[in-house]
Parts: structure tokens; C-alpha cells; sequence
């Protein structure tokens, strides 16, 4: 997972938690699970204040989640 996020977004060693330093800046990553069929879903719990944003998007997708047809972010600021 960590190799595929931006570099402001800390990925703890586990895997499960994360955090972005820069306050005015948003800070995206990406799962390496994929789904193709069927029903999934994914937990969130926000540990901070602050504004988050979360949902899908395909390998050709910004990092910036919502800003392109690529991706769906919910949450604050969503685009889509």
C-alpha cells in the first residue's frame, strides 16, 4: 500500500492506519486489493479532526480521489 500513495500521506507498518501531516493538503493512497465482481465494502474510522474523503476508484485513477472519471470519493469536498 505504501508504494502506491502520495509522499504526504504516513502509512503506519501495519498497514491499517494512516495519517497526513500537511494540514492544508489532502494525501491519497491506494489498496492493493481488487474487486471485480460481487459485493464488497471497507470500515473507516476517522481517529482526528479534519476532513476526510473515501471510496473507489480503478488503477488509472488520481490519487486526488473524485477528481477524475476514474474515481468516487464521498465525504468532505467530494467531487462526485
Amino acid at each position: 500500500f505504501a508504494a502506491d500513495c502520495d509522499p504526504l500521506l504516513c502509512v503506519e507498518a501495519d498497514g491499517l492506519h494512516c495519517s497526513c501531516e500537511a494540514g492544508n493538503r489532502w494525501a491519497g493512497g491506494r489498496s492493493q486489493v481488487g474487486v471485480r465482481t460481487g459485493t464488497h465494502h471497507f470500515e473507516v474510522e476517522q481517529l482526528s479532526d479534519g476532513i476526510l474523503r473515501l471510496g473507489w476508484a480503478t488503477f488509472n485513477a488520481k490519487l486526488l480521489l473524485g477528481t477524475d472519471s476514474f474515481g468516487f470519493g464521498y465525504g468532505g469536498t467530494a467531487k462526485k
